[in-house]
């Protein structure tokens, strides 16, 4: 027969079967939450991971078109630069040329003028006439100075003008009856003008 040490034994025991599912259970509950919790970090530390990885390979993308736009840009510039460079040597050899025909075609209509010389001094040799030597000697200075007129060579009309230091070199100034100060009395050289740019001044006497 039972005793009531037993009886007691028995509840305690039927206590502890009916805690034992409950408890498995919530110790499970527990393990599945903390599993899950892992797994979310374990996700979490792969995309923080990832998001560098990403920005890095965005930078590196940028970087490169940056470097592809230097390289068109410098290409560009030294095109532009031999393109510019080609010009300019152009523009010399076309100056040069000019430069050339305009002195080829100046030594020509010269070359007229030695003629008229050479046939002046043949001509003077052993002539006494010195009235047709000084006539030939006319006819050849009024040739030349057709030839630099058509070059635009024009001379400066000074003597009995006032003096203007822009195209007249005073080298004396005296006293003279009759003149107004300043005034330009005689001409020692003359001066010139080749296509309205003063090449030489004149040189003058000045009155005071």
């Amino acid at each position: 027969m039972p005793t009531k040490n037993d009886r007691e034994k028995e509840k305690a025991a039927d206590r502890h079967r009916a805690r034992g599912p409950a408890g498995q259970g919530g110790h499970s509950h527990g393990h599945r939450e903390a599993a899950g919790g892992h797994e979310e970090s374990k996700r979490e530390g792969r995309s923080s991971r990832q998001e560098p990885d990403e920005r890095v390979e965005d930078l590196t993308r940028e970087v490169e078109t940056l470097k592809a736009e230097i390289e068109n840009t410098k290409d560009r510039y030294l095109r532009a630069l031999a393109d510019f460079d080609n010009y300019r040597k152009r523009v010399a050899r076309e100056n040069d040329e000019r430069t050339r025909c305009a002195n080829e075609n100046l030594i020509r209509r010269l070359l007229e003028v030695v003629d008229n010389l050479e046939r002046a001094y043949a001509a003077s040799a052993g002539s006494k006439d010195l009235e047709a030597l000084r006539k030939g000697l006319e006819l050849t200075l009024l040739s030349l100075r057709e030839v630099l007129t058509r070059e635009g060579l024009c001379p400066i009309d000074c003597l009995g003008g006032k003096f203007d230091p822009n195209y007249h070199e005073a080298i004396m100034a005296v006293e003279r009856e009759g003149s107004q100060a300043d005034s330009v009395i005689e001409e020692v050289q003359k001066g010139y003008v080749l296509n309205g740019r003063l090449i030489r001044p004149s040189k003058v006497v000045v009155s005071r």
